[in-house]
């Protein structure tokens, strides 16, 4: 995840082994029971 002036930016693209990694605008992550997605804020979980 890539934050500039507080939003997330898609514009950089990860990968392992030429797998790419799923932006958390395209895959929504999941820890500690809670759900953190591109919106960032607490309110959503």
């Amino acid at each position: 995840m890539v934050l500039k002036r507080g939003k997330v930016v898609d514009k950089f693209r990860f990968s392992i082994s030429g797998i790419v990694i799923p932006t958390i605008t395209e895959q929504p992550v999941k820890s500690l029971g809670k759900l953190f997605d591109s919106s960032l804020k607490d309110t959503a979980a």
